[in-house]
């Protein structure tokens, strides 16, 4: 029975062991302050090295011997760490150094391990030199997208495969083409996704994909004179060779970011969306090293009031850096309430215009369910459609439009009616879009403000 024991206590002391280390590894990946946060890679190398001495600590009973071989265990380990790092770090200093081209080193982890791997089928690979068993020198040729002349950028580095599987990564040490800046080769991701890209984060890792721009417009109820301004200033800064940057101000649903997205089809050239997870989730000089590279026309940032003030400097940088981009580009972030937002972000120079967006009036809501109930073909009377209207007060479309479906199967006007004000009555309570208070609220029978 005592070794029975004796397991369950063991059990114990591993589990609690495991969740400490979860412990260790948020903290140190997460809670430390951004400029601190470490790799993956680091943090794992400090749980082998602590795992490699506490496996081989002295024991009550141990001799003179196991005491020696298990401290010849913890100093062999480090040696081999050592040796093995110190040797591929020579080892490719010996291979610079040999090269006949003129190089530059850098450090950029960032690039070398979130930006290289999505790019890197579009050069030329080449297994240059092998270190040992999982270090390889490797040479990626890229055709010089600013060069018309058939130019190239060299970029020299090391591989490493892992041991434990199939995975490979990319020292952030490398050597580039004397004079060339290998950041603009981020944006070669434009080409892969046809001049519409969409920046997100996951996992700490950085994750593109092709921008959707052809978001519904019947869901929602576009101010056109609002647009159409915005749209000629937009373009008349940009004859100018004047880089400008506009908040999009207003409660959730009512269309700031399909304004932006209709917006932006209508500007040639590369389209860039940074998820605000990129200002969060990665560390203040991972975001600086992706958006040092990137020279595009048109910028979508969605919700920025979720970027918090621990994570304002990235994005800071960001608004001073657009400045300097050779194509002047726009940007247009959305934004939901503007009491979290620090003043430096809303100075004129960062941002220059801040356009608000109101919730729709009764006349826009009737509107609205009149349009919408026509397109699902569902009759209903105009007198109803104001009962409709009325019940829907400090609703955003996307509100409406599910009334709208429910239409659908619900030919009873006033039970959606009762649907409503039970929704109104839970928004209330949990301090929701209802406490978008409208500063007007127009009769029925006025005009929209957009109406001509």
């Amino acid at each position: 029975m005592k070794w029975f024991q004796q397991l369950w206590i063991k059990l114990a002391i591993q589990a609690v062991t495991v969740i400490l280390l979860w412990i260790t590894y948020y903290v140190f990946r997460h809670l430390v302050p951004k400029k601190y946060r470490l790799h993956d890679s680091t943090i794992k190398k400090f749980l082998r090295d602590f795992g490699s001495i506490t496996g081989n600590i002295t024991k009550d009973d141990d001799g003179i011997g196991d005491v020696l071989q298990k401290s010849k265990n913890v100093f062999d380990y480090f040696y081999d760490q050592r040796s093995r790092m110190k040797n591929t770090d020579y080892e490719f200093k010996l291979f610079i150094r040999d090269l006949t081209e003129e190089v530059t080193v850098y450090n950029n982890h960032t690039f070398a391990n979130m930006i290289l791997p999505r790019i890197e089928h579009l050069g030329k690979y080449t297994v240059v030199h092998e270190i040992d068993s999982l270090h390889h020198c490797v040479k990626v040729e890229f055709d010089d997208p600013d060069s018309s002349s058939g130019g190239t950028i060299n970029i020299y580095l090391i591989k490493t495969a892992n041991e434990r599987n199939d995975q490979t990564s990319y020292h952030s040490s490398f050597a580039v083409s004397k004079g060339m800046r290998y950041q603009k080769l981020t944006n070669l991701l434009f080409g892969l996704y046809d001049n519409r890209l969409y920046l997100t984060v996951k996992h700490d890792l950085l994750l593109a994909e092709k921008l959707e721009q052809n978001f519904n417009q019947e869901n929602y109820i576009l101010p056109e004179k609002m647009f159409n301004a915005l749209r000629d200033e937009i373009r008349n800064f940009r004859a100018r060779g004047i880089q400008r940057s506009y908040i999009l101000y207003g409660p959730p649903g009512c269309g700031k970011t399909t304004m932006s997205l209709e917006l932006s089809k209508q500007v040639s050239g590369k389209i860039l969306k940074l998820d605000a997870k990129v200002f969060s989730d990665l560390a203040n000089h991972q975001t600086k090293s992706i958006i040092e590279g990137l020279d595009c026309d048109f910028i979508l940032v969605d919700d920025i009031d979720r970027i918090m003030v621990s994570d304002l400097s990235s994005f800071l940088y960001m608004l001073e850096a657009l400045k300097d981009f050779t194509n002047k580009p726009t940007l247009l972030a959305t934004i939901n309430t503007l009491k979290r937002m620090d003043p430096a972000i809303l100075r004129p120079g960062r941002f220059d215009d801040i356009i608000e967006f109101k919730l729709p009036n009764e006349s826009d809501r009737f509107m609205f369910f009149k349009n919408m109930t026509g397109k699902l073909g569902v009759e209903v009377p105009d007198l109803q459609l104001k009962k409709l209207a009325k019940a829907t007060a400090n609703m955003s479309h996307a509100f409406m439009k599910e009334y709208c479906l429910q239409l659908l199967v619900e030919t009873d006007v006033d039970l959606v009616v009762e649907k409503i004000e039970r929704r109104q009555k839970y928004l209330e309570q949990v301090g929701s879009e209802s406490s978008y208070e409208m500063e007007y609220e127009e009769e029925l029978d006025e005009p929209s403000q957009d109406d001509d």
